[in-house]
């Protein structure tokens, strides 16, 4: 999601990997405005009109919603594969969903637990972005076409993708650093020795 001027709430996919008429298990469409925009609900704050969401969706849709993270900056609308892990389109994963071959990578997803964790639905939907590689770092804003310096604003040493910000720069390393002092995490437990967000957070 980004300027949120393209998206169609309904309908497309935004929330949560899903679209609101499956949320909400709406069986007649008829009764929808299919050309109403996410942008629709987002005040000129940049934040989630509470007020405009309550009129249309349950608790729990309400919660997703207002998990999904708005973009600060404008940053145009894109298209995401949800198929693939890296969001990027590729023929292999298409070919399974025309064929309906074994095409249920997220009832066996290595991360699937997320979903199941007791904590706020916003806390999931961030480890599931996470996971994804999706969250928008400085680097991924400047591969997407953002013009921005992608370097870490906490260090200034190296550019801001997942592994430097969240394992790599040294702000994060001493975060982990007292996290093991206090016992909160394995001792054994090294931000050093793993080269990917995700695979340190299955250890966790």
């Amino acid at each position: 999601m980004g300027d949120e001027t393209k998206i169609h709430s309904w309908l497309d996919n935004w929330c949560a990997n899903d679209n609101l008429v499956t949320l909400l298990n709406i069986s007649d469409t008829s009764q929808i405005d299919p050309s109403l925009l996410v942008s629709h609900f987002i005040t000129a704050g940049k934040e989630w009109d509470v007020l405009k969401l309550n009129e249309l969706l349950d608790d729990a849709s309400l919660q997703l919603v207002l998990a999904t993270p708005i973009p600060s900056n404008p940053i145009p609308d894109s298209v995401c594969w949800e198929l693939s892990g890296n969001e990027d389109f590729s023929t292999k994963t298409a070919t399974w969903a025309a064929h309906d071959l074994a095409l249920q990578p997220s009832s066996s997803w290595e991360y699937g637990w997320i979903w199941n964790l007791d904590i706020m639905p916003k806390l999931k939907v961030f480890l599931w972005q996470l996971c994804h590689a999706s969250l928008p770092t400085r680097g991924v804003l400047l591969k997407r076409g953002l013009q921005i310096d992608p370097l870490c604003p906490l260090c200034n040493a190296d550019i801001e993708d997942l592994e430097h910000l969240f394992l790599r720069c040294p702000a994060a390393q001493e975060v982990w650093h007292l996290a093991t002092v206090h016992n909160w995490i394995p001792r054994t437990l090294s931000s050093d020795s793993l080269d990917s967000v995700p695979r340190w957070l299955s250890l966790l």
